[in-house]
């Protein structure tokens, strides 16, 4: 998105709350204080939820060429297309 969308994207929002009371304004900057707040709790979650998982295959019997064959073999197609 560049600049000028911003801006315009901008305007119309401050359009939609210019006329507010400040009571309301306040509340809305706290909700939006609050949101950019969550998004970055989120977001310092979610990295590195993987490494949970690390270690925790055990299949040391088959290779990983074995592995991939049997996923590729167990594959279903239940869907049908009718050709025209």
């Amino acid at each position: 998105m560049d600049k000028y969308a911003k801006v315009s994207e901008i305007d119309l929002y401050w359009n939609s709350v210019k006329n507010l009371g400040k009571d309301v304004k306040l509340a809305l900057i706290a909700k939006l204080s609050n949101s950019l707040l969550d998004n970055q709790a989120n977001n310092n979650a979610k990295e590195g939820w993987t490494k949970e998982f690390r270690g925790m295959w055990n299949d040391d019997t088959r290779s990983t060429d074995e592995i991939i064959d049997d996923i590729r073999q167990s594959r279903t197609f239940t869907r049908t297309v009718e050709s025209w």
